[in-house]
């Protein structure tokens, strides 16, 4: 179930960037919504890579989870969804 108590919560900022394709904002969600994973803010863009017209995904999170959540499964299973996505997780 969803952590209620604030004070055994931690924020962190996810951002992600990786190949453009369909649906990988809802696949994003639903990694998230499995380990439950409070989204506070989700902004998502995309936009042309530099060195090639291939279109961008990024994305950034707020997200809050529990004091001793893992925050390398949520790397894990981010990077599985796409083998080019590339994650950084850090705390606020």
């Amino acid at each position: 179930g969803a952590v209620s108590d604030d004070s055994q919560c931690i924020e962190l900022t996810l951002s992600l960037v990786g190949n453009d394709r369909p649906g990988i904002v809802r696949e994003v969600s639903q990694a998230l919504a499995a380990m439950n994973v409070n989204v506070l803010e989700l902004t998502t863009d995309c936009a042309p890579a530099e060195m090639s017209a291939v279109p961008l995904f990024k994305a950034e999170a707020v997200l809050r989870v529990a004091k001793d959540f893992d925050t390398s499964k949520v790397a894990d299973a981010l990077e599985a969804i796409s083998n080019d996505l590339m994650v950084e997780i850090s705390l606020d």
